[in-house]
């Protein structure tokens, strides 16, 4: 994974997109898709491959997630809610009109849904309330 300067790796493991979700339907290309998800200390990205050759199913600001959160009875999937205007893909093609106005929620599979959970939160900007 390429790092931006002065960033760092918070978590990171094997992960599965069950699907991703524009309001009703969902987005083609994103199903099924396997691969590596990192949190950093300013993004959520997934890529495929070995180090060196990675390729980026999906890169999201941390300021552009809006809620995370876990579903399922026992096996618990990874619930991420996202504003998708800054959201970048070197896998799927993007309507970046659709994306400028429509928050999208992915559905994955990752093992310890709960922590990342946890750890998406101690690193989402913080809200400022009036």
């Amino acid at each position: 994974m390429k790092l931006k300067s002065g960033e760092e790796i918070v978590r990171s493991s094997k992960a599965q997109i069950k699907n991703l979700k524009m309001g009703e339907e969902e987005a083609k290309g994103f199903s099924q898709r396997e691969g590596t998800l990192y949190i950093t200390t300013r993004r959520v990205v997934m890529e495929k491959g070995e180090s060196g050759s990675e390729t980026i199913i999906f890169d999201i600001p941390l300021d552009s997630v809006r809620k995370v959160s876990t579903q399922g009875l026992f096996k618990k999937d990874l619930v991420l809610q996202a504003d998708l205007s800054n959201m970048s893909s070197e896998t799927v093609k993007l309507d970046k009109s659709r994306l400028s106005w429509e928050l999208g929620t992915f559905l994955i599979n990752v093992k310890d849904a709960k922590k990342w959970v946890a750890q998406l939160n101690f690193w989402l900007p913080k809200k400022e309330s009036k």
